[in-house]
């Protein structure tokens, strides 16, 4: 249960695109144009909204996730620690971009009562880490609601404890 993971370029050149984009046709008008103080304003929010996600993917491209047997930790710009231990809470959600649901990322919160890690399916080796995360959320009896289950059944991942017994459900929020 060992393992660095980190978002590859190829992975994240949507949201530099859509960031690119963004900024550039929220930019360019404000620029190029005298408009009037409501415009100016739509177009400067509309701005910062695509620097803030610039910025977002930018920070997801230099963070890498490691996984050791004391626990799991988002080394880089931000960081983060987990021990295996003290995690109390996963969710697993999945988002999806396409009304037939057929397309979308999913994302993984752990909780240790501390703080949060969060985790999306861009991640290379997103799989191993979830696995990983299931295995000890069974272990440690970790609150997840029925949604995070079903979300790991639909990657495949069986959570269950020793035995027959499986992980608690609880009122997770989201």
């Amino acid at each position: 249960m060992t393992g660095r993971y980190r978002y590859l370029l190829q992975s994240l050149a949507g949201d530099y695109v859509r960031a690119f984009a963004g900024i550039t046709l929220s930019a360019w008008p404000l620029l190029a144009v005298n408009a009037g103080p409501i415009v100016t304003a739509l177009l400067g929010a509309l701005l910062l909204l695509f620097s803030v996600f610039a910025a977002r993917t930018v920070l997801r491209h230099a963070t890498v996730i490691e996984m050791t047997p004391a626990g799991i930790a988002s080394v880089g710009p931000t960081q983060r620690r987990l021990g295996w231990e003290g995690i109390k809470t996963v969710q697993l959600s999945y988002f999806s971009t396409w009304r037939d649901k057929s397309k979308g990322w999913m994302q993984l919160k752990l909780t240790d009562g501390e703080g949060t890690l969060r985790i999306d399916s861009n991640l290379n080796g997103f799989d191993e880490v979830a696995a990983a995360v299931a295995e000890c959320a069974a272990r440690n009896d970790a609150l997840m609601n029925d949604v995070t289950i079903g979300n790991f059944g639909a990657m495949g991942i069986t959570v269950s404890g020793s035995g027959d017994s499986t992980a608690k459900l609880g009122d997770v929020g989201g």
